[in-house]
């Protein structure tokens, strides 16, 4: 990964030069006004955790009200989460109180810490006794409740010579239930295929399907899919669903400096945005996201996916179906006759579907997709190997966003923390920037020290000079240099703020960015 340590180091040396401490403004009474872009510099949890809070910010310059004397003399931790350099001011503790309690009067980060989800154990606990006595209908429920309970995304059933595994995957990782009897296989694999629809005398190709289930007041759609292995047949439940859509940018984790371009992007007529990263690193959301933004009443809005994972009211949404030759192409060819503002395609998979994409967002439709590549600059080299032409790709790209999801220390057992130097190192972050957090572990977070999910995104904003590049055939080396140039953020600098604002742990943003 010699690009990303490249773009480590440059991060390291951007660091703006440190503000004399000889000269430090003092404040002693709350400011009439502050300035909302300053405040969205800062993560709330950093404000709350160190008693600091943005006052206004000029010319790449943030004015920071602190009440501790000691904070003053080492401010690289404000410097890495802000992108700015830092302007220290001095309060009572009281002043810095009263500006939290006007502009941040609601714990956001506390109030969903302390949801009442269950424990893992708990489930795990609940659902080993109940499988003497269950029946294959009960038990599938058992499993599938016991899922929603404890944030499970995925279930897997796994069949091995004397038993079947069943595993939650919760925050990107997959963990041990319970294992049940083979006896009891073949009642719960013709449950779950009773329930999609499926053929359940075929057990030798792949199937798919979906169903919705409830549990209390709350409905859940679970897409299945079998496939065959040598001791039988494994399923994977996927719960999908409007009900995980995130409704902003900012919740997904997004810093604001990246919002605005979206916002930019939204706001135009035509054009392409694309979201890259590999598989389960919360692209489709990202997308969904960007679509609640749309104003749905005055557009035009077709997506075409494979499958349909959310439901959106008042859009389009086409599901790609090969046995019925709704292929991606065919669906597109056709999406393009309807009068479209707004063309979301699941994902660029092929060389057709991506010169249609591309052609749409020239003649006028806002395009948005996703790719499989690494970071945001491998995308425009991925569109070249597929053939699409340099002034093609300048003419329709817009916004290039390449995102992975990083686990959130668990704000029950968070603590401070020591990481290794060459960890540090590895992502241009300073010692000074600490003191730095990791969790515990702890019964609520399943005693990984983790709960929940966040993203780290590197938006690359295409302009008139990286325009230029790509049309002439210029190296993504160069692309890259202008953008860098232009202030841009890469993934580890994205990630390097996050654990300096104790979000996450350097060994998490590596293990995620693939350093």
């Amino acid at each position: 990964m010699a690009l990303t340590r490249k773009r480590a180091s440059r991060a390291q040396e951007k660091v703006p030069e440190r503000a004399q401490p000889n000269a430090i403004e003092r404040l002693e009474r709350v400011p009439e006004k502050v300035d909302p872009q300053a405040i969205e510099l800062i993560p709330e949890q950093v404000i709350r955790d160190f008693k600091v809070f943005p006052l206004s910010c000029e010319n790449d310059a943030l004015k920071l009200a602190m009440t501790d004397d000691s904070q003053v003399g080492s401010l690289d931790k404000y410097r890495v989460v802000s992108s700015m350099d830092v302007i220290p001011v001095l309060v009572p503790t009281e002043v810095v109180d009263e500006l939290i309690e006007r502009y941040m009067p609601h714990k956001r980060a506390e109030a969903a810490a302390e949801r009442a989800d269950g424990t893992l154990r708990q489930e795990i606990d609940t659902l080993q006794k109940s499988v003497p006595r269950s029946s294959p209908v009960e038990l599938v429920n058992a499993i599938i409740e016991g899922a929603t309970s404890s944030r499970a995304t995925d279930i897997h059933f796994d069949p091995q010579e004397d038993s079947v595994r069943v595993r939650y995957r919760i925050d990107g990782v997959l963990y041990d239930i319970v294992n049940l009897s083979r006896s009891i296989e073949a009642g719960m694999v013709s449950r779950l295929k009773i329930l999609c629809n499926m053929d359940i005398t075929n057990t030798r190709t792949p199937q798919d399907g979906h169903f919705t289930i409830k549990f209390g007041t709350r409905e859940w759609d679970i897409r299945v899919a079998t496939l065959p292995t040598y001791f039988g047949e494994k399923l994977v439940l996927r719960f999908i669903g409007s009900g995980n859509v995130i409704k902003s940018l900012e919740e997904l984790g997004m810093e604001s400096a990246d919002q605005h371009a979206i916002e930019r992007f939204i706001e135009r007529k035509g054009g392409m945005l694309l979201v890259t990263g590999p598989m389960g690193s919360g692209k489709t959301t990202t997308l969904y996201t960007v679509l609640n933004g749309l104003n749905v009443f005055s557009e035009n809005i077709v997506t075409i996916e494979d499958p349909v994972e959310f439901q959106l009211k008042g859009m389009n949404q086409v599901q790609v179906n090969a046995l019925a030759d709704l292929t991606y192409s065919r669906v597109l060819r056709g999406a393009l006759r309807l009068d479209i503002d707004t063309l979301m395609v699941g994902e660029i998979r092929d060389d057709d579907s991506a010169h249609i994409t591309v052609r749409a967002a020239v003649t006028g439709h806002r395009v948005l997709s996703t790719m499989h590549t690494n970071n945001a600059f491998e995308t425009i080299t991925a569109m070249r190997h597929m053939g699409i032409k340099g002034f093609m790709i300048a003419s329709a790209l817009d916004v290039v966003i390449a995102q992975r999801l990083v686990r959130v220390n668990c704000a029950h057992c968070r603590e401070q923390d020591e990481p290794p130097k060459e960890l540090l190192a590895e992502l241009g972050l300073p010692e000074s920037a600490g003191p730095f957090f990791r969790g515990r572990g702890c019964p609520h977070c399943n005693d990984t020290g983790f709960y929940g999910r966040t993203g780290v995104f590197e938006v690359l904003k295409i302009d008139d000079q990286m325009r230029v590049k790509i049309t002439t055939g210029a190296p993504v080396e160069e692309i890259e240099e202008v953008a860098a140039e232009r202030k841009m953020k890469f993934l580890p600098e994205r990630g390097a703020q996050k654990v300096a604002a104790g979000i996450t742990t350097a060994e998490e943003v590596l293990r995620a960015i693939g350093s």
